[in-house]
């Protein structure tokens, strides 16, 4: 759990109510406040209250704060929780009501009663308990666990109306493992993946998909290989392997940056007679990632940024928004965080000078990409900088009603501008932005694939809310869907690679994901699905055989030892 005043701040945020109003509302000074914030002093029970009051959150969000300020849940937030919960289906009595109250309350004095020496212990095994039970009676309707065929995940119609079990899950597995076909029904069920001399390619596609996860798949010994392997074949490989190089940069230069910069200088060149600079633009993008590894290599970002005489407005485009995120990078080191990367005074204060050389020339940066183009292009240009701009400020409804009217009114390259713009204001305005990412992929017919394409590339952005409220979940997991079922094949591949990610948030949704696109006629993303579907049938395996061992169907010498509940 987050601590409180981290907690707070986040909510803060998200409402977007200034500190004065809030506290002011609240009846607290705003000095109070910012003591809370910074954790200078624990509020009491009513302050915490009527801050939820204030900020409007919900029940449930009213109680985590509670609870990350030391405070139980109070019995009227526990009865109207419950009460939501269940009115949709049957109603849950009053006496009902009572006994969670008071478990609640009991739980809660028993971690507080245990100590900290055992209080870790205690809520691992209680999420333990909780985990079977959940299983029990919300997937399996307090079905007989001893039973494989009765565990069936309950479909969400909001995503998929089709019921799960794990019969669909080992199918996929076996398919996998004798290397029959899962294309489409009517395909050639002899197909295969590729060819032995494919297999290196294909490993290194693996270990690409491993980075792009964001998850930890790929260990740093791995990484150090990809990095190895892509400096000896970027000028063999084919062009797609070559995409995905400059599409895992931003982690490569994490890892290595040396090696990634030595990687970015050679794609930077990159130009492929039927895509052109498409490769240019991914090595763009990846430039903000390197310069927050090694902020001196900020004098080396101006020579890339600068564009070539084959670079396409798309290029361009990028490069407005590195420059627009470079200058706030910037403007956080010069502020007083330089220490942070060198602890040399002298070495501090090259860097300093370097800075600002830098600084100093990103608006020239920006002159020059106004000066390339002209016409619509021209325009999407300046509607990039001025989108920066009232987002920076912050200004987010401001932000948010621009790339609205850009995305109804605007020529193609502003709608794509629009587009990607929107992954900035997902963190202010969560509810929002899904809502007008699914009415562009709802609407694919009528919306040109690249603007399509700007959802795919804040898949990243979107994913950790799966794990939020559950109307915004509900809302992510559409558009996760819609990107899924995409006609752009590299929309579906782009799912394919975050799978392993969905599958540390939400295991349930994953199945849907899967029996959406393990058929999909795309070899490329059966093969990277297939990992992610093995990891799962282990985890589903796992717990059934720690649910059986809970019945005590197994003998001891069978046990196993990992836990059932546990996390990918």
């Amino acid at each position: 759990m987050e601590s409180f005043p981290q907690l707070l701040a986040q909510y803060i945020r998200a409402s977007g109510i200034k500190q004065k109003h809030l506290a002011t509302v609240a009846g607290i000074s705003v000095n109070y406040l910012q003591r809370i914030l910074s954790g200078d002093r624990r509020p009491s029970e009513q302050v915490v209250q009527r801050l939820t009051e204030a900020l409007g959150l919900s029940t449930e969000q009213a109680g985590t704060l509670l609870a990350a300020a030391g405070y139980p849940p109070h019995p009227e937030e526990a009865s109207l929780s419950a009460s939501a919960s269940y009115s949709s289906s049957a109603p849950f009595l009053d006496s009902g009501l009572t006994r969670l109250m008071q478990t609640t309350q009991e739980w809660y004095r028993l971690v507080r009663e245990v100590g900290p020496t055992h209080q870790m212990a205690l809520l691992d095994e209680m999420r333990t308990f909780l985990s079977y039970l959940r299983y029990k009676y919300v997937f399996c309707g307090a079905a007989d666990l001893l039973s494989l065929r009765e565990i069936a995940l309950p479909a969400r119609t909001e995503v998929n109306p089709s019921p799960l079990s794990l019969d669909l899950l080992a199918q996929i597995v076996e398919q996998w493992q004798t290397g029959s076909s899962l294309s489409s029904e009517g395909g050639n069920e002899s197909e295969k993946l590729g060819t032995p001399g494919e297999e290196l390619l294909l490993t290194i596609d693996q270990l690409v998909g491993a980075v792009l996860s964001g998850v930890g798949q790929a260990h740093p010994s791995q990484l150090q290989l990809l990095l190895s392997v892509a400096e000896g074949l970027h000028e063999e490989a084919p062009w797609e392997l070559r995409r995905r190089i400059a599409e895992a940069l931003p982690a490569l230069c994490r890892c290595d940056p040396a090696k990634a910069e030595r990687l970015i200088e050679v794609l930077r060149l990159d130009y492929d007679p039927i895509r052109r600079a498409d490769i240019r633009r991914r090595v763009v993008e990846a430039l903000p990632a390197l310069f927050q590894a090694t902020p001196e290599s900020g004098h080396r970002l101006l020579s890339w940024l600068r564009l070539l005489p084959d670079d396409d407005i798309y290029v361009g485009l990028a490069a407005v928004e590195v420059c627009g995120d470079l200058r706030e990078h910037v403007q956080r080191l010069l502020a007083g965080t330089l220490e942070e990367h060198v602890s040399d005074p002298e070495e501090q204060g090259r860097l300093r000078q370097q800075l600002e050389q830098l600084r100093a020339a990103l608006p020239e940066l920006l002159s020059h990409y106004l000066s390339r183009w002209e016409g619509v292009e021209r325009e999407a240009v300046r509607f990039s900088i001025a989108l920066h701009e009232i987002i920076a400020a912050p200004a987010p409804e401001t932000a948010l009603q621009a790339i609205s009217e850009g995305l109804r009114q605007g020529h193609l390259l502003v709608q794509i501008v629009a587009a990607r713009y929107l992954e900035r204001l997902l963190p202010v305005r969560t509810e929002a932005v899904l809502q007008i990412y699914h009415h562009l992929l709802r609407n694919s017919s009528s919306r040109h694939r690249n603007v399509r394409r700007a959802v795919a590339k804040a898949l990243p952005a979107i994913l950790p809310y799966l794990r939020a409220e559950s109307s915004v979940r509900h809302l992510a997991q559409h558009v996760i869907s819609c990107l899924a079922g995409e006609t752009d094949l590299y929309i579906r591949r782009a799912v394919a690679d975050r799978a392993m990610h969905i599958l540390s948030l939400d295991r349930e949704f994953l199945l849907t994901l899967l029996q959406q696109m393990h058929r999909d006629a795309d070899p490329a993303i059966r093969y990277r699905l297939r990992p992610v579907a093995l990891r799962l049938a282990e985890i589903w395996l796992v717990w059934y055989a720690h649910t059986v061992r809970l019945l005590g169907a197994f003998p001891a010498s069978r046990r196993t030892t990992r836990p059932f509940g546990e996390q990918p």
